[in-house]
């Protein structure tokens, strides 16, 4: 599998260039959408469980922390993942956008 270009230097990317970002990061999203929006699903249900045992009565102070900690870490983890992915798929436009300023 050939590699994208350097983002960093997104004003130098030749169209052919441009082209490959684009078509890598299409087939790239299209082959792994549905083990992508698995991995979500898992980790939203884990923050369900996790939200479900913060409301259990008889949970001690120590317990709640290391739940909430659970659940922001998972969260932040969600965040950077949904990041990752948009940037696969935005870096080509940005660097489209940028070469046609």
């Amino acid at each position: 599998m050939a590699s994208l270009p350097d983002f960093s230097e997104y004003e130098r990317w030749s169209p052919q260039d441009l082209q490959q970002a684009e078509q890598l990061a299409m087939d790239f999203l299209s082959e792994n959408m549905t083990s992508i929006a698995d991995t979500f699903d898992q980790r939203i249900a884990l923050m369900r469980r996790l939200t479900g045992m913060l409301r259990a009565n008889d949970l001690g102070f120590e317990d709640r922390m290391l739940y909430l900690s659970l659940l922001q870490e998972i969260a932040t983890s969600m965040s950077d993942s949904a990041r990752d992915f948009f940037n696969i798929g935005c870096g080509p436009q940005v660097a489209r956008i940028i070469r046609n300023v």
